[in-house]
């Protein structure tokens, strides 16, 4: 029971994450003038979050999605992915990730101006893909559910 006076814990820790984002933002502003190294670097703190934030029993990465017809997503920023599941690394920092596994998907934005609808594209790439059973048929259930996820996420608004 929190008392009179006393922060609610949780949003402690939502601002706490809030003002690493901020950090990180004037960070990558700070290191680099090119919008492809800021991206890059917003992209890279985004993850580096969401793996400190999620249980071990998911990972976080970024690449292209697959379906079962070898239909593949955009790039895609970030990929939440349960670690027991398997990927097609590249030995890059991108991988292939089938898209029966995937959880959730994060496009992430330095600024939404002029940029929304590039990420809806891309998060439309993913729910394009065809979710499929071991006899081939699309997981209906799971459709229906909206998986996989997927969010945007903007440094800035316009």
């Amino acid at each position: 029971m929190k008392r009179s006076g006393e922060m609610d814990p949780f949003r402690g820790w939502a601002q706490e994450v809030n003002s690493i984002l901020r950090t990180s933002r004037t960070l990558a502003d700070a290191a680099a003038k090119h919008g492809g190294v800021i991206g890059e670097t917003r992209e890279f703190f985004v993850r580096e979050i969401l793996r400190r934030l999620l249980p071990a029993s998911v990972t976080v990465g970024t690449g292209q999605i697959i379906d079962s017809r070898s239909q593949l997503s955009r790039q895609i920023d970030v990929v939440i992915y349960p670690s027991d599941f398997p990927v097609l690394t590249s030995l890059a920092v991108s991988d292939v990730y089938f898209v029966e596994g995937v959880i959730a998907t994060i496009e992430v934005k330095s600024t939404l101006q002029g940029k929304l609808e590039d990420a809806l594209d891309n998060s439309h790439s993913v729910k394009e893909l065809t979710l499929a059973t071991a006899d081939g048929a699309e997981t209906f259930e799971a459709r229906r559910a909206g998986l996989p996820a997927t969010y945007i996420f903007g440094y800035k608004w316009y």
